[in-house]
């Protein structure tokens, strides 16, 4: 190996060790807040017909982000990517889960979809230091 080939390895494995070390702080600040998944009225008519539907999402998402956190821990990053997709979709707020979704991009390779996913979690969570 050339020289210059040494250097650029080597510098390509401290970004991928800094940025894993970013990746394991964000699911342990994801693990410390406190879940939001109510953004809506707390007060709800017992007979409106989404209720329980949407009830039945957010709860839905919730356990698709414990799964994809999980999945995450294990560096099984295509199936965490598609638990936290799965999260976003049932509940587009799950900031949480958006990131971690960023994360799991990052590992698998996919640059451009986790830099589209951290600006789209940026845009909602500023200054959100686990992005």
């Amino acid at each position: 190996m050339s020289p210059d080939a040494a250097v650029v390895v080597r510098k390509e494995a401290m970004r991928a060790r800094d940025a894993a070390e970013r990746a394991w702080e964000a699911v342990d600040e994801a693990k410390d807040r406190p879940a939001q998944i109510s953004s809506g009225p707390t007060v709800v008519l017992a007979s409106s017909p989404g209720m329980f539907q949407g009830f039945r999402r957010s709860m839905q998402a919730e356990a698709s982000f414990a799964r994809g956190s999980a999945l995450l821990e294990e560096r099984k990053y295509k199936e965490a990517r598609d638990s936290f997709a799965e999260a976003t979709v049932l509940y587009p707020e799950h900031d949480q889960a958006r990131a971690l979704l960023g994360w799991s991009e990052y590992f698998l390779g996919d640059y451009r979809g986790a830099a589209l996913t951290f600006k789209t979690a940026l845009r909602r969570q500023p200054t959100w230091e686990g992005l």
